[in-house]
């Protein structure tokens, strides 16, 4: 039976939706009586509604009600709909596409000109990795892996690959809404200034990098830790300020996310990316670029 038919049978005025039991907030299954503790889940229910709907005013402040075009590609029925009712709640203006399969995610991709896209890694058809690197042939969109696979390998290999951002499941409605604020925001900087310290000039809209007579490009989020880093030069940029103005938050997993872009950086401008001149750590604080001559 439904979690939200047993609780109802206990006389409850509030429903617990199936879909929480896809955030893995309540059990599968049933070992006879009632679970205790569905009323106290019925609270936290309506708790979490009503982070997600400030959070989505907020984000509908900061993104001045942006209509954009979102792509998930997902097999799950249970999370697209926890996903598409977010932001048909807390996001009226964003039209929703969806795949079920990875070629019809890619051929979407393609034809739809989607502003993010949000991608899982276990479709049916194929890999999402596989998925990932055809979009990023012939795209820059921003994408955001949300997948249960969890380990830092896997983590590392989407990145790698060009994704912009990694969520696993179970995920909370309130952060997967702050995420794609910050990708958005970040695929339309308000600033087109270069940015020059030492002998980096680096132009955050092209991505275009220049190191003395080499020239590279980087992706969205190396510009975003560069930018930062040539911000702050002549100080230390912490672990948190960095995670923060780029993932709009500072936890430890977006600190270990944050060293793979900074390898990804030095093996781009550094002769020697194992010993590094250019991106210094501070260990336990942070990075800093090297004081210019």
């Amino acid at each position: 039976m439904p979690v939200a038919e047993e609780c109802r049978e206990e006389g409850m005025s509030h429903q617990v939706k199936e879909t929480d039991t896809a955030l893995g907030r309540i059990p599968r299954g049933r070992t006879g009586a009632v679970h205790a503790h569905c009323q106290s889940r019925v609270a936290a229910v309506e708790w979490n509604r009503k982070s997600v709907e400030r959070v989505g005013r907020r984000l509908m402040s900061q993104s001045r009600r942006q209509a954009i075009k979102v792509l998930i590609v997902e097999d799950d029925e249970e999370i697209k709909e926890i996903v598409s009712l977010a932001l048909e709640i807390n996001w009226p203006e964003l039209k929703l596409i969806s795949a079920r399969l990875g070629k019809t995610g890619v051929e979407l991709a393609a034809g739809e000109s989607p502003d993010l896209v949000i991608l899982d890694l276990g479709l049916p058809d194929t890999s999402g990795f596989d998925v990932l690197r055809e979009i990023r042939a012939f795209s820059n969109v921003p994408i955001l892996i949300l997948t249960v696979r969890g380990d830092e390998a896997d983590i590392v290999r989407g990145l790698e690959a060009g994704a912009d951002d990694y969520m696993t499941k179970p995920f909370r409605q309130v952060e997967l809404l702050s995420r794609m604020r910050a990708l958005t925001r970040r695929a339309h900087p308000a600033s087109e200034e270069v940015l020059a310290y030492g002998g980096l000039s680096f132009n955050p809209p092209t991505g275009q990098l220049s190191h003395g007579r080499a020239r590279t490009t980087l992706t969205r989020i190396e510009g975003q830790v560069l930018a930062h880093l040539m911000k702050d030069a002549g100080q230390v940029s912490t672990y948190s300020a960095l995670t923060e103005a780029i993932w709009g938050m500072g936890r430890q997993e977006e600190t270990e996310t944050l060293r793979v872009y900074i390898q990804r950086l030095r093996q781009k401008i550094e002769a020697d990316p194992e010993q590094p001149q250019i991106i210094l750590a501070s260990p336990g604080i942070g990075y800093s670029l090297a004081k210019a001559d």
